[in-house]
């Protein structure tokens, strides 16, 4: 076997090494920081984040009722801007929510 080869196996064996030692931090980690999560929780949040979606969707439409073209005052699109703010964090949130179940991270109960 080669250097080349040598090499290519040892950091192949270190980065599953490092993944095993990662995922068992994020479970010792962020397992506990998480209440029990259950489909009921997992649905509330999805809702959630449906609901934060429909507001920005509301506030984006609300602007594009002015009449005959005319730009949206800058409250209306310091609000628009809130709701996508608060919309985005809500929608990443849930996003790393399923990614720490799909790794383990977080226990999942079989009650509701």
């Amino acid at each position: 076997m080669s250097s080349f080869e040598d090499d290519l196996r040892r950091q192949q064996q270190f980065l599953r090494k490092a993944e095993l030692l990662i995922s068992q931090a994020n479970r010792e980690i962020i397992g506990p920081m998480i209440p029990e999560i259950n489909e009921a929780r997992v649905i509330n949040f999805a809702r959630a984040v449906a609901h934060l979606r429909g507001r920005y969707l509301q506030a984006a439409f609300n602007i594009s009722n002015v009449a005959d073209g005319e730009a949206p005052s800058d409250a209306e699109i310091t609000n628009l801007r809130k709701y996508r703010d608060i919309y985005e964090e809500a929608r990443k949130a849930y996003e790393e929510l399923t990614h720490a179940i799909e790794r383990g991270y977080i226990h999942i109960s079989e009650k509701d």
